[in-house]
């Protein structure tokens, strides 16, 4: 029979030659791996590199106002609407948790924004995801360049470039857009 002793002194031994045999096996993949094309790296060499086009950075809808208008509302628990004609947040029951004071502001700007926002707050977070929808009806016929697909775009207030595509649902004959969002900022409608 084998002692205790002698077992452990084995195992011992063994643990760095087990360890360097498995160090080895695994530069040996990681090297396999990165000298064998994937079928990804592979179609990647062989497309074009891609186009900084309007698709990959969307333009603001251009609709100019000539006044700021505001309004706001306080929103809790079980949610509401905060409406300024037609440019408009929908909170669903739970994503507030206390009574919060919110405004929209509908800026005098060159293009087609809102700004949305918890008075007194730098930044605000709901615990459920909100529904903005933006009204363009003040743009003119030739506002929206042919076969444009409208989204809303989030923006940075001061320099008012995008910095994160909304999505969502274009419904042209009322003239809005509508996505959903998780948190307050500034937004607009782009192409």
């Amino acid at each position: 029979m084998l002692t205790d002793a002698f077992l452990r002194g084995t195992a011992v031994k063994l643990r760095p030659s087990i360890l360097g045999a498995g160090l080895l096996l695994g530069a040996a993949a990681c090297m396999d791996l990165a000298t064998t094309p994937t079928a990804a790296t592979a179609a990647a060499a062989q497309s074009p590199p891609a186009r900084a086009d309007a698709q990959s950075s969307p333009q603001l809808l251009v609709c100019p106002a000539t006044q700021t208008q505001r309004t706001t509302a306080i929103v809790g628990l079980l949610g509401g609407i905060v409406d300024l004609g037609g440019a408009r947040i929908e909170i669903p029951f739970g994503a507030i948790l206390q009574p919060t004071l919110l405004e929209i502001v509908v800026p005098e700007s060159q293009y087609m924004e809102v700004e949305v926002h918890a008075v007194g707050l730098t930044s605000f977070l709901f615990h459920r995801a909100v529904d903005i929808t933006i009204d363009y009806s003040r743009c003119g016929p030739d506002a929206i360049p042919p076969g444009a697909q409208l989204q809303g775009v989030y923006i940075d207030g001061d320099s008012k470039a995008v910095l994160q595509q909304m999505g969502g649902v274009d419904d042209r004959a009322s003239h809005s857009i509508t996505f959903s969002t998780g948190h307050l900022s500034g937004y607009a409608v782009a192409y």
